[in-house]
């Protein structure tokens, strides 16, 4: 969008009640009035909790969203908000905020539509231009400082040459020659984003009873399977819509797929009649899709071979030249992807990825994992390239993970081969260690990214890992057999390692602890514990012990039980603090957002389903209940899904100094938020944790104090459940694979749940090992666990027994509830014979 087309901007006239972003308040920034009347603003960025906004002192705009990772957010630092001129026409001219995007994502959510929407694309750095009363007016991602003469070809094309210095003098000149016109267009354009906002409730609630003529049914998996194959690049995975663009990872779509196309026997695939509906043909295509992509991804750049975890995206569709950021989310969501697709394939190039996000996760020298086991959000994708330059200015992308095909060879000049005598199977070839790994890496003398993709030389003569021969293909080059590649391999990685490690400063920590990340990791740990269940169980029982501390945490230092109610930041004085203390806390500004009450509320059934312990599904239930009353309408029948953010007059913070509804900043409107993103749909979510409760609660036995209690709530779940898909029903049917998690919801409603019942033993009878293994066997896409804490009644008759459970099981033996209800009294065993044999009637692609 030219800046010819801007009607207008904000100038410096005050911001009203935006105070509590980050702990910025403009107006009290305001110490008094220069001689031309401009304000004297003060820099108040080192008062923020948000370690992002905190440490980088220098950069405001008049409303800056911008996160902690990016490179491109460090590159504008550098080139405007350190520049003399631009400082000047800000401080003179505008009312700067910055905001953290992981903080207040929700601000970010509504900006970003309107740049997305005006712009045709979007990013962050995200500044928009903001009349006093927050309505947008223009907007932009990156824009060159005024002395940066390398734009024109970053930008590529010629009318966004405009440095940020053009742009504020544009926009400070409109605001004071035609500011009436400017608020006026601004309101208009509010309107049109309000009226976009609407679109998660075209379906009201009265269509379910009044005009069933859209049912949502289990044909939408088939519409999305289609949109999927359709773009799906079947040389190195992913989708795109052209054979250059971008690949992001998208986990929440290559879960649905391996959903729809896993094993029979997989407990992470969707049961019958899902594929038989489907067709042997679309099953098995919607998972070598899913398979497929997260192989080539393990292989490329986009993946950290010598450390942990995943970036964020990568820049090529060959996923080897990534934007090195790691962001918690990401590789939290890609552990589920993982162990989704290891279930059904049994791909050891799976299980080595898998394995690789678990040491990610749990490690305690993974630099995602505090001393309390809770996770840190990111890390950055620029750092310094050694020791030695530690300057600011002198950050690079990607500097910490990139090698010269001259330094390797040094590197492992002394690292011997294994000794081998020559055979006609293995004739000898000369080679050393260092020419192996470089044939391994695809590295390269002069550096393997093309220069038409680095136009700065950021990389030159360097190279991004990624995966070129495997041991196999290298066993057959090398002469060698592929037991000694490996050992090779393995010793040559460690040794790249040591010398990152030992010569390079690793990027930058944002120490943010926030509760949507964390329980996205819970979620993703437990489903690596019931991937490894058969294979490794000291592995499986550690991601349950890792899962446990990250839900210990958020219980104890996010949740307020007065209240029942979340916080979504734990914030650190410093980033450099790796270990909790009494500086830390909770920021009182910020309080949970839908994602944040969602994924715990799922994580949470996630560690009940395998521990049995209660206090899980207890607090479950309770955030499910606040979710309710804070984020939707107070009743079921007005209930047309959740909003992103809470209905403030109901929150109030703890501390005596802090009223959260005087410190959020208010939003100039409520969105809901139905599609996957790079974050699964957090009303998609929400439908599934719905009817997971309600099944679960339904199965309280009938000698409990709280069964009136729970059958009330498993009603008014499972309703608010059909509401949820029926708000979001117009878009899912035109768009579906925009909606893949509340399709899986609507694959839950239209299916159903099992329910398995157990007891726990009072008394001591059963101990918490035997509720894992007990939850480990059975786990189960579509099946519920319910742990009964009341004593066993083993005298009465089977006959004469609740076949409900509620009148006690026979110690041994677990209460068995098929989805159509009927329910019969088995050994452990019997179901998990029935898990492993169980098959899909031959069902051709037309019926």
């Amino acid at each position: 969008m030219g800046i010819n087309g801007i009607n207008g901007t904000n100038g410096a006239n005050g911001i009203d009640d935006t105070n509590g972003i980050d702990n910025i308040n403009p107006i009290n920034s305001i110490n008094g009035n220069k001689g031309n009347g401009a304000p004297n603003l003060i820099n108040r960025a080192a008062e923020s909790s948000s370690p992002y906004v905190s440490l980088q002192l220098p950069s405001y705009l008049i409303l800056r969203i911008a996160t902690h990772k990016l490179p491109g957010c460090h590159v504008m630092e550098h080139e405007s908000f350190q520049s003399v001129e631009v400082a000047a026409i800000l401080n003179s001219s505008f009312i700067p905020i910055k905001v953290d995007r992981e903080s207040r994502h929700d601000i970010d959510e509504i900006y970003m539509h309107y740049v997305t929407a005006t712009t045709g694309s979007g990013g962050w750095p995200l500044n928009v231009f903001l009349t006093p009363s927050l309505e947008p007016v223009f907007g932009g991602t990156y824009w060159p400082g005024p002395n940066n003469s390398n734009f024109p070809s970053r930008a590529g094309t010629n009318n966004e040459a405009l440095t940020f210095l053009d742009i504020l003098e544009k926009m400070r000149d409109v605001w004071q020659t035609q500011r009436q016109k400017c608020v006026t267009s601004a309101t208009e354009i509010t309107q049109q984003l309000k009226q976009f906002a609407e679109e998660g409730t075209h379906s009201q609630a009265a269509r379910i009873h009044d005009d069933p003529s859209e049912p949502l049914d289990l044909d939408l998996i088939q519409d999305a399977f289609d949109h999927f194959n359709t773009r799906y690049d079947p040389k190195y995975g992913g989708f795109s819509t052209s054979s250059s663009a971008p690949k992001f990872p998208t986990a929440a779509n290559l879960l649905f797929l391996s959903r729809i196309g896993g094993l029979p026997t997989s407990p992470f695939a969707f049961p019958e009649p899902v594929p038989s509906i489907l067709g042997s043909v679309t099953t098995a295509k919607a998972f070598q899709m899913a398979s497929h992509t997260l192989v080539q991804m393990s292989r490329g750049g986009i993946r950290d071979h010598l450390g942990y975890g995943f970036a964020r995206y990568s820049v090529t569709p060959d996923w080897n030249l990534p934007h090195f950021e790691k962001m918690l989310p990401d590789n939290a969501q890609l552990l589920s992807a993982y162990s989704a697709a290891f279930a059904s394939s049994h791909d050891p190039e799976h299980l080595g990825a898998l394995y690789s996000l678990i040491s990610y996760l749990t490690s305690s020298d993974s630099p995602l994992v505090s001393r309390s086991g809770a996770l840190y959000s990111s890390e950055d994708a620029d750092s310094p390239p050694t020791h030695s330059s530690s300057s600011e200015a002198e950050k690079r992308e990607g500097a910490y993970y990139v090698f010269t095909h001259k330094e390797v060879h040094t590197i492992l000049s002394d690292l011997p081969l294994p000794t081998q005598k020559s055979t006609t199977q293995y004739p000898q070839v000369p080679a050393n260690a260092a020419d192996i790994l470089c044939r391994h890496l695809n590295i390269l003398p002069d550096g393997n990214v093309p220069s038409a993709l680095d136009p700065h030389d950021s990389f030159l003569s360097n190279n991004v890992l990624s995966i070129a021969a495997t041991p196999s293909v290298l066993s057959r080059e090398f002469g060698l057999p592929e037991s000694s590649i490996v050992q090779i391999l393995k010793a040559a990685r460690k040794a790249l390692a040591s010398h990152r490690a030992a010569t390079r400063i690793p990027p930058a920590v944002d120490t943010k602890i926030v509760t949507a990340y964390n329980a996205l990791a819970i979620t993703g740990l437990c489903d690596a514990a019931i991937a490894l269940r058969s294979i490794d169980t000291d592995k499986s029982n550690s991601c349950i012990t890792a899962a446990s501390k990250i839900a210990d945490f958020l219980h104890t230092y996010l949740y307020v039980p007065s209240t029942r109610t979340l916080y979504r930041v734990y914030t650190f004085p410093s980033s450099s603090c790796k270990s909790l203390s009494g500086d830390g806390g909770f920021d009182p500004t910020v309080p949970a957002f839908a994602d944040d009450y969602a994924y715990l509320t799922r994580a949470l059934l996630s560690l009940y389903n395998l521990t049995g312990s209660v206090r899980h599904l207890r607090l479950a239930t309770d955030l499910q209940r606040t979710f309710n009353t804070l984020h939707a309408s107070p009743t079921a029948q007005d209930h047309t899904g959740f909003y992103t953010t809470p209905s403030l007059p109901t929150i109030k913070s703890t501390s005596s100094a802090v009223d959260v509804e005087a410190a959020m900043i208010p939003s100039i409107l409520r969105l809901k938020s139905g599609t996957d993103t790079s974050l699964p749909s957090p009303n998609g979510v929400a439908a599934l944790n719905l009817l997971h409760l309600s099944n679960i609660l339904s199965n309280t036995p009938l000698t409990s104090p709280e069964r009136h209690r729970n059958e009330g709530l498993a009603a008014d779940f499972a309703l608010r459940a059909q509401f949820t898909l029926a708000a979001f029903a117009v878009e899912i049917i035109q768009h579906p694979f925009l909606f893949v998690t509340l399709i899986e919801a609507v694959v839950g409603k239209e299916v159903g749940f099992e329910n398995i019942t157990y007891n726990l033993g009072a008394g001591g009878r059963t101990t918490q090992a035997e509720n894992v293994n007990v939850g480990l066997r059975l786990a189960r896409w579509g099946r519920t666990l319910t742990a009964r804490e009341d004593e066993m009644d083993v005298d009465v008759d089977v006959e004469e027994r609740d076949l409900k459970g509620r009148k006690g099981i026979v110690k041994g033996k677990i209460l068995w509830c098929s989805r159509e209800g009927v329910c019969r009294e088995v050994e452990v065993g019997e179901v998990e014979e029935l898990d492993r044999t169980v098959s899909v009637p031959a069902v051709s692609e037309e019926g």
